[in-house]
């Protein structure tokens, strides 16, 4: 027994952390040390798993350890140490630091780890809504901002609905299969409960769908983007995409590998609409904020390509590459101030180039690889999804992705020509990001654009372990 529970130790490590910081919160007013401390925390946890090894099913049944696992569970947690460090400089400078946005960002990635280390329903919509509620609450945080406000109850409506839809199908799937054990779900995938089963599982996908942001199932992520504080969207960005969409691969290509002929279509259908709308949609967009909302969903769509092929490797590493490019951006557009006030419109970047050249030139960088720019990561990472829809004989579809994602280019590009190319407006040429925790966020979008600009030139230990991680999955 005590062997088991030391596969899930880091878990139980975040999970005593995140109390201690939530009472400290309450008694501390040192709101950035906490901040910084759950930051600390989720590398710490990161490293652990990712320097750990061995693989079992504990707790009877209700969660597992492999390869697949440990690797996104290290992506999760260390995308959102890198979002945590957005936010002192941020808070600092708009509303009070409060040291709950670090505490809610620990349980929502303890929420995250659980989904992913899920093998049983009940132990995955637990951690589900663990995520769900954390997630609400940071969006919602500036109680004196209406935008944020307006965000939070949007997010927590339409969340609640689609929660509601993913019970649902789970009560299918229990009620066809017997059991909430996902090997018993794919045991009667394979006989005759499949029509069952398929119906089930089309609703869980539609939640999940809203949670990965998958046109139809998409029509909240511009408005929470925008009216969440900028470090909040970067986080959202970030982990729980990665774990919505690793989750997502896991259910298609594992319990529901022998429902193909159920979730092919709908699932081929929401990556082309989600493509397209994410492009098309993203060359209207004037504000900052709903430019990385409409790129999340067309590099969700992009991603479904991956599950469709049923290659896990260029599923986890397209993963990667999106987060740290799309965290970068995020970071930038949270150290940027324009007279006081936070970044909003893209043509507020103008002169960036000028007035903070290496900050500017990160996320020119960043923005290179959403684009999928060579040698950038994101063109690797694009050509290995591509590619797979190609072997997999999904050639069409492939040729589509490619075609939007060329008209994606054109409002990636667009914001590097208004920072590089474009005056700024006599009112808006002030920039701010001042003192240590401006500096620690530089460092950590510098950082992040480096990664996405060298990734490419050596990708072989990503490479390796993103094919090993594969294998545990298929």
């Amino acid at each position: 027994m005590m062997e088991s529970v030391s596969l899930i130790r880091p878990e139980l490590f975040l999970a005593l952390a995140a109390l201690a910081f939530l009472l400290m919160s309450a008694w501390f007013q040192k709101a950035e040390g906490i901040i910084y401390g759950c930051a600390g925390v989720m590398v710490i946890a990161a490293l652990w798993i990712a320097c750990a090894d061995g693989a079992g099913v504990l707790l009877n049944g209700m969660i597992a350890v492999d390869d697949f696992r440990r690797f996104v569970k290290v992506i999760i947690l260390l995308s959102g140490a890198a979002a945590l460090l957005f936010a002192p400089s941020f808070f600092k400078q708009d509303d009070p630091v409060d040291g709950a946005y670090g505490v809610l960002a620990l349980f929502a990635s303890l929420g995250m780890l659980g989904m992913v280390s899920a093998t049983h329903l009940l132990s995955f919509y637990v951690s589900f809504e663990l995520q769900n509620l954390a997630l609400y609450i940071l969006v919602a945080m500036r109680r004196d901002n209406r935008a944020s406000s307006e965000a939070g109850v949007k997010y927590f409506v339409l969340g609640a609905l689609a929660s509601g839809v993913m019970v649902f199908g789970l009560s299918w799937l229990y009620g066809f299969a017997g059991s909430g054990s996902y090997a018993m779900i794919a045991s009667a995938a394979d006989h005759a409960q499949g029509l069952g089963l398929g119906v089930g599982m089309i609703f869980v996908l539609a939640g999940l769908a809203f949670k990965v942001s998958l046109v139809p199932f998409h029509m909240w992520t511009p408005d929470v983007y925008d009216g969440a504080a900028a470090p909040v969207t970067g986080f959202l960005t970030a982990a729980p995409k990665i774990a919505a969409m690793a989750v997502l691969g896991f259910l298609l290509l594992v319990p529901f590998g022998g429902l193909w002929v159920f979730w092919q279509g709908p699932l081929a259908a929401l990556a082309l609409l989600s493509m397209f709308w994410g492009a098309l949609a993203g060359l209207l967009q004037t504000h900052i904020k709903r430019l990385m909302a409409y790129s999340a969903i067309l590099n969700m769509g992009t991603l479904l390509l991956a599950v469709l092929a049923r290659d896990g490797q260029s599923l986890l590493l397209y993963l990667c590459v999106y987060v740290m490019a799309a965290l970068g951006v995020m970071g930038g557009v949270s150290l940027i101030r324009i007279k006081g006030q936070e970044l909003e419109r893209i043509e507020d970047c103008a002169g960036l180039g000028r007035v903070h050249p290496v900050l500017a030139g990160a996320m020119a960088l960043c923005l290179f690889s959403l684009a999928a720019v060579p040698p950038m990561a994101g063109f690797l990472g694009k050509f290995m999804v591509f590619f797979a829809a190609v072997k997999a004989d999904f050639t069409g579809l492939a040729a589509l992705g490619l075609l939007a994602s060329v008209l994606a280019a054109a409002f990636y590009l667009r914001v590097v020509k208004v920072i590089y190319f474009e005056a700024p407006k006599q009112e808006a040429a002030s920039f701010e990001a001042q003192g240590l925790p401006a500096r620690a966020a530089a460092a950590a979008v510098v950082l992040l654009a480096l990664a996405s600009s060298f990734l490419m030139i050596y990708p072989g230990p990503l490479l390796t372990w993103t094919a090993s991680a594969a294998e545990s999955l298929l």
